[in-house]
């Protein structure tokens, strides 16, 4: 317990250096990531020798008094181990939600109502309740900050949840397993024999007031948010949490796997899309594309895995051009989700965008003193329509260079015309996604 403290500060050290968006790659970041993951393992395990040790006839004198704060402690270093796992965007370590359930479930057989010993105010079912919804909430979409957001808002609210055996709640959304090496599953049944439920029905409606009240215009800090929402997109991320949290995340296509291994050819950025797709690509410098191996695939979207150093780093958000082999078109899509496994493998979740990836050239034109022309034209993907899903053209664009209502003029296919600029769609760590008309 001396170097808990220590060892600690430097777990969120290590994590601090970790990149902010996206998967940890390079070396560097490979190594603050694998180590940040040995020591929240070993000071779980030296907690496991203490309450082997508290079992020892010498000892029997001090169990009681002792068993409750070691199981305490045991069950925090637990959760710090999966919470550090899931932050350096990695599995946890397999049955680590095996034990996590069996620890919780001895702390409460001894009280009902034991403390951390931490802080006053954080009781050892809101540490528990923490790490399952942090699992629910799919952190491998998220950013650093987002992810830290996320444990600063169930720093505060994950009290909203409740835990509890399924015949004691009304309403319930998720299903806990305490013998699967799983967080919960999704459930819609009204009663469920073994385990636990978690109740995220108060959670909810606390999200959905945040979020009504962000779309008013209200500041995320005014409404009790941590200070950290102010470097996210809040509403977003609340929305985001919402969908996770409270059974409004559903997966729309059948996912297919291929019968043989396909290798498909990616490219990222927009300015690298841009080269490669517009012919620009073969000099000096020029882009080459990477090769991945699909995992799955649907109307959608997909998945696909390759080798960490065969690869750049992956970005969350960032647009991506993909080929599937015997093709010549490329597929315009997104990474929303990337996350490390074993063997030092990525795997990267592709939502698509358009069936083709068009490049474009666009330069803003002046709307008065305050906002004068640009000096030069930047790159953009032009996302084709989809009349079957009535959705019109759209802009992709670096990130920043939206400007409502501002009229550009956009070169493509050889023919320049002017557009304006309405409303942004999206805006990613990487991009801003635009609904524009000709004019």
């Amino acid at each position: 317990q001396v170097y808990q403290p220590a060892v600690q500060k430097w777990i969120k050290a290590l994590i601090a250096a970790l990149p902010e968006n996206g998967t940890p790659q390079t070396l560097d970041h490979r190594q603050a990531a694998n180590l940040a993951q040995e020591l929240s393992q070993a000071l779980g395990a030296a907690w496991k020798l203490v309450f082997r040790d508290l079992e020892q006839p010498l000892f029997a004198f001090v169990r009681n008094k002792r068993r409750q704060h070691v199981l305490a402690q045991l069950l925090m270093a637990q959760a710090a181990l999966i919470c550090t796992s899931l932050r350096t965007y990695s599995l946890p370590p397999v049955h680590g939600w095996e034990e996590l359930h069996r620890i919780f479930n001895a702390t409460f057989e001894s009280t009902s109502s034991a403390q951390t010993g931490v802080k006053p105010s954080v009781t050892l079912e809101n540490v528990y309740k923490t790490t399952l919804l942090l699992a629910l909430a799919d952190p491998f979409r998220f950013t650093r900050a987002e992810m830290d957001a996320t444990l600063a808002y169930l720093n505060h609210y994950a009290s909203l949840a409740l835990v509890a055996p399924p015949r004691q709640l009304e309403k319930t959304v998720f299903m806990i397993n305490v013998q699967k090496d799983a967080p919960g599953t999704q459930t819609l049944a009204s009663t469920v024999e073994h385990g636990l439920m978690l109740d995220t029905q108060g959670l909810g409606k606390h999200l959905a007031r945040l979020a009504r009240k962000l779309k008013s215009g209200e500041v995320p800090t005014k409404l009790g948010l941590p200070p950290v929402f102010e470097q996210v997109d809040a509403l977003s991320l609340i929305e985001r949490l919402q969908r996770g949290w409270c059974g409004g995340r559903q997966r729309e296509f059948k996912r297919y796997t291929p019968v043989e291994q396909l290798q498909i050819d990616a490219v990222c950025g927009v300015e690298a899309i841009h080269s490669l797709v517009g012919g620009s690509a073969g000099g000096p410098g020029s882009v080459a594309a990477a090769k991945w191996r699909m995992i799955n695939d649907s109307a959608s979207g997909l998945s696909m895995t390759a080798q960490s150093r065969d690869i750049p780093q992956v970005l969350l958000g960032d647009p991506i051009a993909i080929r599937f082999p015997g093709h010549m078109d490329w597929i315009l899509g997104v990474i929303r989700w990337g996350k490390i496994t074993s063997g030092l493998s990525v795997e990267a979740g592709i939502e698509k965008l358009a069936p083709g990836a068009v490049p474009a050239m666009i330069r803003l034109l002046a709307t008065g003193a305050q906002q004068p022309a640009a000096n030069t034209a930047e790159k953009a993907l032009l996302v084709q329509a989809n009349e079957a899903l009535q959705i019109g053209e759209r802009l992709l664009l670096p990130r920043g260079l939206y400007a409502a209502d501002r009229e550009a003029e956009l070169w493509h296919g050889g023919v320049r015309r002017k557009i304006l600029l309405l409303r942004l769609l999206e805006q990613s760590p990487v991009f801003d996604l635009v609904e524009f008309i000709y004019y």
